[in-house]
């Protein structure tokens, strides 16, 4: 691949993003693998090549990516939705607050910016995630 043929994604992840044990010289020349989006065990580059997903297990409970079920079912029968740091605009995520108002649930938007949930939530808090949710739990207690 040249590196007019390495995405713009990829030109951003080459340009600002340390890769240990990493060959520099063939990551600037060939590109880096750029994950586009999740489907079950799998992750699709932008290619649309598939690879069997396996690293999420060593750091978190793996449910899967696109898990529409499970993520519905999780909206559904929440006592509270939190809203964090997200643009509200991205599906399927950003349907899930939609699930939880449907259902009554309280909804909290984190945000340090307006969103196209923002009318529509129960409270909104302004700021950066990485201290709106410190003070929120702090408040809590």
């Amino acid at each position: 691949m040249t590196p007019t043929e390495i995405s713009a994604a990829g030109r951003s992840d080459i340009a600002h993003h340390l890769h240990p044990y990493t060959q520099l010289r063939a990551l600037e020349q060939e590109g880096p693998l750029v994950i586009v989006r999740g489907d079950g065990v799998y992750v699709i580059d932008e290619h649309g090549k598939r690879y069997l997903e396996g690293m999420a297990g060593l750091w978190c409970a793996s449910l899967g990516f696109s898990e529409s079920r499970l993520a519905d079912a999780a909206a559904s029968d929440c006592d509270v939705f939190l809203s964090v740091g997200t643009s509200s605009l991205v599906f399927p995520a950003a349907g899930l607050a939609e699930i939880a108002l449907a259902r009554g649930v309280p909804v909290i938007e984190i945000n340090p910016n307006a969103t196209d949930l923002s009318a529509r939530a129960d409270v909104v808090l302004r700021g950066p995630s990485g201290q709106v949710l410190p003070a929120l739990l702090a408040a809590s207690r």
